[in-house]
């Protein structure tokens, strides 16, 4: 009998530890990712801190439990305050 492999995922192998790094850049370069979201439960500097790296193109966090919303033109950095009291939309395009 043959053995079936599990399906590859398609996740990548963000670490919040390394803001996204080489891996990400690396995924990007070989043409893997069009578009790359991170769903992190950071404090604001590390939300930061992977915004500016410019590693991902969003990231969803919500660590503080503050409403925050940030965009330099690259990448986004959104933060829904807790419990549901508020809830972001983000729209993303592709160009």
């Amino acid at each position: 009998m043959k053995q079936r492999r599990a399906p590859r995922s398609r996740r990548s192998c963000l670490r919040a530890d390394d803001t996204g790094g080489p891996c990400q850049r690396q995924k990007r370069a070989r043409g893997g990712a069009d578009l790359v979201i991170a769903i992190v439960h950071a404090d604001k500097m590390t939300g930061t801190a992977l915004m500016n790296s410019h590693a991902v193109d969003l990231v969803l966090s919500g660590h503080n439990h503050d409403l925050h919303i940030d965009f330099d033109g690259r990448t986004a950095l959104v933060e829904s305050e807790q419990d549901a009291n508020y809830v972001t939309v983000s729209t993303l395009m592709s160009l």
